[in-house]
């Protein structure tokens, strides 16, 4: 059965509960769509709109988002064990916590993703952009990060990186305590601006 919408979705979900068998849902509309906590293992998402949907703990090992927009999505924790995630739009995703060991992220945009704590372990990162993603104690040994674009992103001491990887050489910039307190600094001034205006 493929799905087309998130009215369809939400009808199999009340009637089949967390796991559901496979469906196909390529190139569905599911913007906004709570799917937390579901077994999606294999689903076919590509092309998908999941844009602001809700993810959190979702289990999507070999599932295939490949060319989906998850731009904004919580998928914190989500398992996505060698997912299908080529040329995904995840900028502004929150994927903290998330098991992307063996994921096929070539071409992936995660500008501004949350990747705090991920497991990206083994995974292909080919020519995807990490700008100012958070990776602070995320796990990428064994990645390929060939072409990969860390302009801007964030790690800290905590970070693993794949073999001889310079995170600072190709613009990412190591967290210390003191990048902290100047950051905090700096966001406790905006506040007080837009306060203010």
């Amino acid at each position: 059965m493929q799905v087309t919408h998130k009215k369809t979705l939400e009808v199999l979900l009340t009637s089949a509960g967390p796991t559901l068998e496979v469906v196909d849902l390529h190139g569905a509309g599911l913007n906004g769509a709570q799917m937390s906590y579901l077994q999606l293992d294999g689903f076919d998402l590509a092309g998908a709109s999941l844009i602001g949907a809700a993810l959190l703990g979702a289990e999507m090992d070999g599932a295939v988002l490949r060319g989906a927009n998850l731009r904004g999505a919580n998928l914190v924790g989500a398992s996505l064990r060698g997912a299908d995630l080529r040329c995904a739009d995840l900028r502004g995703a929150d994927l903290t916590g998330a098991d992307l060991r063996g994921a096929d992220l070539t071409g992936a945009d995660l500008l501004g993703a949350n990747l705090e704590w991920a497991n990206l372990q083994d995974a292909d990162l080919t020519g995807a952009n990490l700008e100012s993603a958070y990776l602070e104690g995320g796990n990428m040994e064994g990645a390929i990060m060939a072409d990969v674009s860390l302009v801007w992103s964030l790690f800290d001491s905590e970070t693993r990186w794949p073999g001889e990887l310079h995170p600072v050489e190709m613009g990412a910039i190591e967290v210390s305590p003191s990048v902290v307190k100047a950051l905090e600094a700096i966001a406790e001034s905006r506040r007080a601006f837009a306060a203010v205006c």
